[in-house]
């Protein structure tokens, strides 16, 4: 299968979760801490079986010592990055989300010209511009000089740009990881070290999780779902560079907005439409 399909399959597993989990996010009780970490215990919990199976069948991890000090590398920012995530989900200020995520794949282009010296092509380019103006245009949801003068009077953007950035370097760090290491194997070890960064976050935070939340359908299933985006996301970045999957990431937006209008009966047909169009002209672009 092509590295398209692993894509999606991010897409459609890390979207769902993100979609289930905003509300979570404002629990007094739990915060926004507790959220994520419960949600990675079940997705790591979810990877461990896949992982046993591949360990088994090949018994090591890391065919070459670069790919263990890349993985500590990704799991540094991968915790830097969440926590960004969560915590910027928490302020409850959606509209920044979606237009400044789309930077990602920008950071993304810079970040491996310095370091993997690839030189992106034009129809790279012009992909990644108009998959982003399209999640633009799907996600802004005010005019744009309304959405400039917001972004100096809430923290939320800051937050935002430091998870964007901050995913586009682990980004990269998997890249290079994954030369070394079954995308099985990695997954779950990624996730297993997310659930102690967290677990150390929450200790910091001195904010005691109650045990019923352990037994959440909502946090067993988002589980889940976080483990077939991280599933997904590894076999892609096994199969092609960040450059072009991380660009094909961002239609997520898209995903989520069509989430918004089958469940939530959110309307706007005509600006979901021309964002659909910029978007999937992207993917075309990217994938020629």
């Amino acid at each position: 299968m092509s590295w398209i399909f692993f894509t999606l399959l991010n897409v459609f597993g890390n979207g769902t979760a993100t979609f289930i989990l905003k509300k979570q996010t404002n629990n007094p009780r739990l915060g926004y801490v507790g959220v994520m970490l419960i949600s990675l215990l079940f997705s790591a919990l979810t990877l461990f079986p896949f992982f046993l199976w591949r360990f088994f069948a090949s018994p090591i991890l890391f065919s070459n010592s670069l790919g263990f000090f890349y993985f500590l590398g990704s799991l540094f920012f991968n915790i830097l990055a969440f926590y960004f995530f969560i915590k910027a989900l928490s302020l409850n200020e959606l509209s920044f989300f979606g237009p400044l995520e789309t930077l990602r794949p920008f950071f993304v282009v810079v970040l491996s010209l310095i370091f993997l010296a690839e030189q992106p092509t034009l129809f790279l380019i012009v992909g990644i511009s108009s998959i982003v103006i399209g999640a633009v245009v799907l996600q802004l949801q005010k005019n744009l000089s309304t959405f400039i003068k917001k972004l100096f009077h809430s923290s939320a953007p800051f937050f935002v740009v430091a998870s964007t950035f901050c995913f586009a370097i682990t980004s990269l760090f998997d890249r290079q990881a994954l030369h070394f290491i079954d995308p099985m194997k990695y997954s779950f070890l990624l996730t297993g070290g997310l659930v102690l960064g967290f677990i150390f976050i929450q200790k910091i935070s001195k904010k005691r999780i109650e045990r019923k939340y352990f037994y959440h359908s909502t946090f067993i299933l988002t589980g889940i779902l976080l483990a077939i985006g991280s599933l997904g996301i590894g076999f892609a970045l096994k199969a092609a560079s960040p450059n072009v999957v991380v660009p094909v990431q961002m239609t997520r937006s898209l995903y989520l907005s069509f989430l918004g209008f089958t469940v939530l009966g959110e309307k706007d047909y005509r600006r979901k439409i021309v964002a659909a169009f910029l978007m999937l002209l992207g993917v075309f672009f990217i994938t020629r």
